[in-house]
């Protein structure tokens, strides 16, 4: 979830916060990759660009497809 109104929570170094991400999995392991790709995710500025502009979930679905 992209927030409309990123939230502080007194933390310097990753305040605001603006962006939500929520993981599940069939078990105790498969999440780990998906937290990986994710973590590599948070790397890339045009990620970001990405959910910012998104105007629905395909789009975002689609980028991270590719």
């Amino acid at each position: 979830a992209t927030l409309s109104k990123p939230v502080e929570f007194g933390n310097k170094d990753n305040d605001p916060v603006k962006y939500l991400f929520c993981l599940s999995a069939t078990d105790n392991t498969k999440h780990l990759n998906a937290l990986a790709e994710l973590a590599g995710l948070f790397e890339d500025s045009a990620f970001f660009d990405m959910l910012d502009h998104a105007e629905n979930a395909e789009e975002i679905i689609r980028y991270l497809s590719k």
